[in-house]
């Protein structure tokens, strides 16, 4: 009997201990399936919210895009209004040049023609002038006369004013012929005044009988607003200057 209950609790010890072991087994695979399951479902999760983050990135980067070509369209606009104002600026300076007439300036030159000389005056720059008038003086008979000659010379020679008129853009005009021939032993020193509806300005003019022909020299004085206020035009074979003599 004894024996009898001992095999009994082996056998009852044996099939619980193998219920507990299936138990066991059972809980571990459920735990492990839920892990699996939740890591599944944490997987899953993450590559949605990576793939939101791509597509966030994906409309942020188009956004950058579209506003890099509204600034590139901003600044090209922006060129293009500044060079249409340039334009605009120039075409007013050029307006405003044409009525006033800009840097323009008449300079005065002798001409030989059928054995005759003439003045020529003409109009060296890009704009018209009106109302130009000149007169001018004869250097060389000037420094002959005595002081009081000189005064009155110069009042003689300053109210024969010539009335020029109106000269288009680099026009010219032929105002009187000379009834003397110009001294070539003495040469040629001129001053003449000029005035316009640009302002006023003074030419000073030598010339030189060289090799056979004349060699002329001009210096241009303008108002002081005028840039450059002083011009020179000096050939090369302008012959060379005596030690103590100035050129004009």
């Amino acid at each position: 009997m004894t024996n009898k209950i001992r095999m009994d609790a082996i056998f009852f010890l044996t099939v619980l201990s193998g219920l507990i072991a299936v138990l066991l087994s059972g809980t571990t695979y459920y735990n492990g399936r839920k892990k699996a399951i939740e890591a599944e479902e944490a997987t899953k999760l993450l590559m949605e919210r990576t793939n939101e983050v791509a597509a966030l990135q994906r409309d942020l980067l188009g956004e950058m895009n579209k506003n890099q070509e509204k600034t590139d369209l901003i600044v090209s606009l922006q060129t293009k209004l500044q060079e249409i104002n340039e334009k605009l600026q120039g075409q007013t300076i050029k307006l405003e040049n044409i009525s006033t007439g800009g840097d323009s300036y008449l300079k005065m030159s002798f001409v030989k023609h059928n054995d005759k000389y003439k003045i020529w005056i003409q109009n060296m720059g890009d704009y018209p002038l009106s109302e130009t008038t000149m007169w001018f003086m004869d250097l060389n008979h000037f420094d002959k006369l005595s002081d009081i000659e000189k005064v009155q010379y110069e009042r003689r020679c300053s109210s024969a004013v010539a009335n020029l008129g109106y000269f288009y853009s680099k026009g010219r005009k032929i105002i009187r012929e000379l009834d003397y021939e110009l001294d070539r032993d003495a040469g040629v020193r001129v001053v003449v005044n000029f005035s316009a509806n640009n302002g006023t300005w003074r030419q000073v003019i030598r010339m030189k009988w060289v090799n056979g022909k004349w060699v002329t020299a001009n210096k241009f004085m303008f108002d002081p607003f005028r840039t450059p206020d002083i011009l020179y035009e000096i050939p090369e074979d302008y012959p060379s200057l005596s030690e103590n003599e100035d050129i004009f």
